[in-house]
């Protein structure tokens, strides 16, 4: 009996250690009641085993900084959230990289006919900037994933990922409640939390970036004429159809609760709530643990299969479809 305990307390122990939380972004003057609060309501509750923080070096009034503000940076984040991988550089160095090819992923995606979102010339002037800053990220997240997973000697089976300006104020769901067929979004702004029921619906997200840039160099943008509109900033619609393919669904997590600081012309300024709000929410609440291959991931609003761009760039936000 005493061989037996010890062998399912062993599994357990194997199966609770195979989950990683991402924290990623801008860090926009993070500070140690936000980081105690992410510790606690993230890193805790999920049941992490690893937490990878990769952030820019940016104040919230886009001032970059300095060395002897990352080096505290540094220190908070290690003493907070004790991380098994960080990397907190000034400005976009952290992203430099991924800057090269930006234009060319830009013009595969959103430089066509059949593409809503910036589709007018002045609002894709920063084109190359956001896709530096949204999947620049998440492929250095992934890159710096995938160290760890080789030196741990086996994969994450569950993975968060999360941005830094958020103010965590409950706890969200443990890893081991997960779905894998689920990926848990936040309401609105959707892409402030992601948490990945399984490593793949993960590595379809985090490596965006190398997926589309691929295509590009391939001559097979024709194959994003769904990604016309965009489920969040850090999630293509082109992302979500894979997923969708794979039976794969995203659903809007009523467990996720917290605080984010809106910027001018991302919505209404000041603190937003990451709660329901019916306007935009971009995806089906979950009402049932059980899973559901019925939900439609996100769900098309009543576009039709014809081009149908809506005045607002903030309207197209959220909606992928139809398929």
């Amino acid at each position: 009996m005493r061989g037996l305990l010890l062998l399912v307390a062993a599994r357990a122990a194997e199966a609770s250690s195979g989950a990683a939380v991402l924290l990623v972004g801008a860090a926009y003057d993070v500070d140690e009641a936000r980081l105690r609060a992410t510790k606690k309501f993230v890193v805790d509750a999920f049941g992490a085993d690893e937490t990878l923080v990769l952030l820019k070096g940016v104040h919230y009034n886009k001032n970059i900084y300095n060395e002897a503000e990352v080096r505290a940076l540094r220190d908070l984040v290690k003493a907070t959230l004790r991380p098994s991988f960080i990397d907190i550089r000034p400005g976009a160095e952290l992203t430099a990289q991924y800057a090269r090819n930006a234009s060319r992923i830009g013009k595969c995606i959103w430089s066509r006919e059949t593409s809503c979102l910036y589709r007018h010339s002045s609002s894709r002037n920063p084109l190359d900037l956001r896709i530096e800053a949204w999947w620049g990220v998440l492929q250095a997240a992934h890159g710096a994933l995938t160290k760890r997973e080789a030196i741990r000697g086996k994969a994450f089976d569950r993975v968060a990922c999360v941005r830094a300006d958020i103010e965590f104020t409950a706890p969200i769901r443990h890893a081991t409640k997960l779905e894998p067929r689920y990926v848990y979004a936040a309401s609105d702004p959707p892409d402030g939390v992601f948490l990945f029921g399984s490593r793949g619906s993960a590595e379809r997200v985090l490596t965006t970036y190398k997926r589309v840039d691929a295509l590009s160099l391939e001559g097979k943008c024709a194959s994003l004429h769904h990604a016309r509109f965009m489920y969040s900033w850090f999630l293509p619609c082109y992302a979500a159809k894979e997923l969708y393919e794979q039976g794969v669904r995203i659903v809007a997590d009523p467990q996720i609760h917290g605080k984010i600081r809106l910027h001018t012309g991302g919505g209404t300024p000041g603190m937003h709530l990451l709660e329901a709000h019916p306007p935009f929410t971009a995806t089906s609440f979950l009402s049932s643990e059980t899973y559901d291959a019925s939900i439609h991931a996100p769900p098309d609003d009543g576009f039709s299969s014809e081009l149908k761009c809506h005045g607002s760039n903030r309207r197209s936000n959220g909606y992928c479809g139809p398929w």
